[in-house]
C-alpha cells in the first residue's frame, strides 16, 4: 500500500525544468564556449549542492575557471529568468494530503536557491516533511538520501512513490525498492498515480 508520494523540486513543482538554457544563455553572455561554461558552472555547483560552497562562490569559481570579467548578479539574475509555478502540480499535492497519502519534497539544489523557492512556492504548507541536498551533504541518486526520506516520513520505502523529472533518480530510488515515476506532464503523471496507487487512486488522485 502507498503511503507517501516524494516529489522533486526543480522540473516538476518550479519551472524551468534545466539549468542548462540557462547556463547556455549565461555562455553567450560571457562570450565563452559552451561546453567550456557549462565545465565550470558543473564542478562547482556539484559542491554547492552539497552545502560546501554558497551560491557567491560558485559563480566566482565559474568567473575564476572560464577566465572571465563578468558581474556575478547577471549570471545569478539570469538563472532566474522565466520561473513559474506548476500549479496543476501543487493542486495534486494538497489532494493527496486531504486524503491522508503523506508528501515529501526531495531536492538536489544550493542553499540560496532553495529559501528562494521555499517562499516563492510557501513549500511548508505542501509536505509532511523537506530533504534536500545541502543540507544533508548527500544528492539523488545516493540510496542514502531515499532512505533518509522515508525514514523521516515514517514509512518504508516500498510503501513510497518517487517523483522526479530526471531518469536516473528514479532508478537510483527503484535499486533500493521505492516506486518511481519519470515526470513529463501532470495528465501522465496522474495516470500513472492511478496504476500505483491501486484501489487508493479513487480517494488520492
Amino acid at each position: 500500500m502507498i503511503k507517501a508520494v516524494i516529489f522533486d523540486l526543480s522540473g516538476v513543482i518550479i519551472f524551468p525544468a534545466k539549468l542548462n538554457p540557462a547556463l547556455r544563455r549565461m555562455a553567450r553572455l560571457t562570450k565563452t564556449k559552451r561546453k567550456k561554461f557549462l565545465e565550470c558552472f558543473y564542478s562547482s555547483y556539484n559542491i554547492a549542492k552539497l552545502g560546501k560552497m554558497t551560491e557567491n562562490q560558485l559563480f566566482r569559481n565559474v568567473i575564476a575557471d572560464c577566465r572571465i570579467r563578468f558581474n556575478i548578479n547577471r549570471l545569478k539574475n539570469e538563472l532566474r529568468k522565466h520561473k513559474r509555478k506548476n500549479l496543476s502540480i501543487l493542486n495534486l499535492i494538497k489532494g493527496l494530503r486531504q486524503k491522508g497519502i503523506k508528501t515529501a519534497l526531495l531536492s538536489n539544489t544550493v542553499k540560496e536557491w532553495f529559501i528562494e523557492d521555499a517562499k516563492f512556492v510557501n513549500l511548508a504548507s505542501l509536505f509532511d516533511t523537506i530533504i534536500v541536498s545541502f543540507e544533508e551533504g548527500i544528492a539523488k541518486p545516493n540510496h542514502k538520501i531515499y532512505k533518509t526520506t522515508a525514514k523521516r516520513l515514517g514509512v518504508q520505502l516500498k510503501d513510497c512513490i518517487l517523483v522526479d523529472d530526471l531518469e536516473r533518480n528514479i532508478k537510483g530510488a527503484k535499486k533500493i525498492g521505492m516506486k518511481g515515476i519519470v515526470y513529463k506532464n501532470v495528465n501522465d503523471l496522474k495516470k500513472k498515480l492511478k496504476i500505483k496507487l491501486g484501489d487508493q487512486s479513487q480517494i488520492a488522485v
